[in-house]
């Protein structure tokens, strides 16, 4: 009797998988080297908040209160980006409440 062979697709390489997944988290900021993206909602929980990609570092930051809730960031970086969450603040809670996914002006 014949063997039966499953044929099983490989797990993605990393690299496809952030790109599966940018595709479902729009890009809204990108500066000094930080990207910042957003779930869409359906695919999100509570509490509101980003996502945040620096080199091999990522963490997701409240955006209530703008501590991170998960992951690493250097602490300049983490400053950085707290800065400019202060600075867009009610933008950002906005655009999670009405998925209105647009760009947001980088800090200089």
């Amino acid at each position: 009797m014949g063997q039966i062979i499953q044929h099983t697709k490989p797990d993605p390489a990393p690299d496809d998988f952030l790109a599966k997944l940018a595709n479902t988290m729009p890009e809204i900021c990108r500066f000094y080297g930080i990207v910042i993206r957003m779930f869409l909602i359906d695919r999100e929980h509570p509490p509101p908040h980003i996502h945040i990609k620096y080199g091999d570092h990522q963490a997701v930051m409240e955006l209530e209160n703008l501590n991170l809730i998960d992951g690493h960031l250097p602490r300049k970086c983490r400053q950085l980006v707290r800065e400019w969450g202060e600075l867009h603040q009610d933008e950002l809670i906005d655009m999670w409440k009405t998925q209105d996914f647009h760009p947001i002006q980088p800090l200089e």
